[in-house]
């Protein structure tokens, strides 16, 4: 627990900060805040203050203490240990963007249609180029990754595997964020990450072909 807290420590001070935010904001929501949104970013789903302000930062301190409390455990055989940096900076990226969502939601409440259109598909594009970045420097895990029975099974296509994925979900996430900066909308970036990831899962077991 000490090393998880001592690892993530950004991400958990990001996290009790924006709450703290949120609940100095709370004095002029409404009682129902909205905390589910279709793919144009339109409100279809409403919840009570306290839920509104709580969830989110709930959900992001799980990822961060299940994340790295899983890699913990893996097989002594696998180098989580040395992923764990580039790992902490993976949920440092994510709870930043889940961040950024909590707060366009509660600004939402107060100005309907104006926050979570632009927010929710540049936060996807900008976490897309994050997790590209991250991608190659994490060992073989039973946690974050590509977890192919190929990549488990083989080092080197581990390796392959997940630099072809950090170069290839930074090309489309800049390339979505190019577009939603011009014309905002969710299914551009989710689009874009299917693809990335369905690309790396093709070159992944095209390679492990390659390799029997």
């Amino acid at each position: 627990m000490t090393q998880v807290i001592k690892t993530n420590w950004p991400s958990l001070a990001l996290i009790l900060l924006t709450t703290c935010v949120g609940f100095f904001m709370s004095q002029n929501l409404p009682e129902q805040i909205p905390v589910h949104f279709n793919m144009a970013g339109q409100a279809d789903d409403f919840a009570s203050k306290f839920h509104a302000l709580t969830m989110l930062p709930g959900i992001a301190f799980v990822v961060v203490f299940v994340v790295s409390g899983a890699l913990k455990m893996s097989p002594s055989n696998f180098n989580a240990a040395q992923s764990m940096q580039a790992i902490a900076k993976l949920n440092f990226a994510i709870v930043a963007f889940l961040m950024i969502i909590y707060l366009a939601s509660l600004r939402e409440a107060l100005e309907p249609g104006v926050w979570m259109h632009k927010a929710m598909p540049i936060g996807l594009s900008v976490l897309t180029i994050f997790m590209g970045n991250y991608f190659g420097k994490i060992e073989q895990n039973f946690v974050v990754g590509f977890r192919l029975p190929w990549t488990l099974a083989s080092h080197h296509n581990w390796k392959k595997t997940h630099r072809f994925a950090g170069k290839m979900h930074v090309m489309v996430g800049a390339a979505s964020l190019a577009w939603v900066l011009i014309q905002p909308h969710t299914l551009i970036p989710i689009a874009a990450l299917v693809f990335a990831s369905g690309s790396t899962v093709v070159f992944s077991y095209l390679h492990f072909r390659k390799e029997q």
